[in-house]
C-alpha cells in the first residue's frame, strides 16, 4: 500500500501497486483515515476476487523512490511491503491501531 500527501488537495492518497488496474482507491485527510480506507479497500478488492474465483495478484515489492516516481507532487509516501496480501493487512491494522 501505498500512501500519499497530495497537496494541492490537502488530503492522503491510496494506491494499492499489487492492484495496478486501480490507481488511487480511496483517500483520507488524515494519514490514519487513509489507512483504513486503504484497508478496507485492500479487503474489498480480495473479496471480490474470491467471490468471482479469480486469482489473487501477485504481491510485488515497491521501493520508495519507484513510488516517488509513479505519482507526480507527492510527498509523505509509506510503502508496506509484504509476503503476501494476508500480511499486508496485517502490517495496515496494525499501523491504524
Amino acid at each position: 500500500m501505498v500512501i500519499q500527501w497530495l497537496e494541492k488537495d490537502e488530503l492522503y492518497l491510496v494506491h494499492l501497486p499489487d492492484f495496478p488496474w486501480q490507481q488511487f482507491v480511496t483517500h483520507g485527510k488524515i494519514y490514519q483515515e487513509a489507512a483504513a480506507n486503504g484497508q478496507e479497500a485492500l479487503e474489498g478488492l480480495i473479496a471480490v476476487l474470491q467471490d468471482t474465483q479469480q486469482p489473487l495478484p501477485e504481491p510485488r515489492s515497491v521501493k520508495p523512490a519507484q513510488a516517488a516516481s509513479n505519482f507526480s507532487n507527492g510527498v509523505g509516501n509509506k510503502i508496506v511491503n509484504a509476503q503476501n496480501l494476508a500480511e499486508a493487512a496485517k502490517e495496515i491494522q496494525d499501523l491504524i491501531e
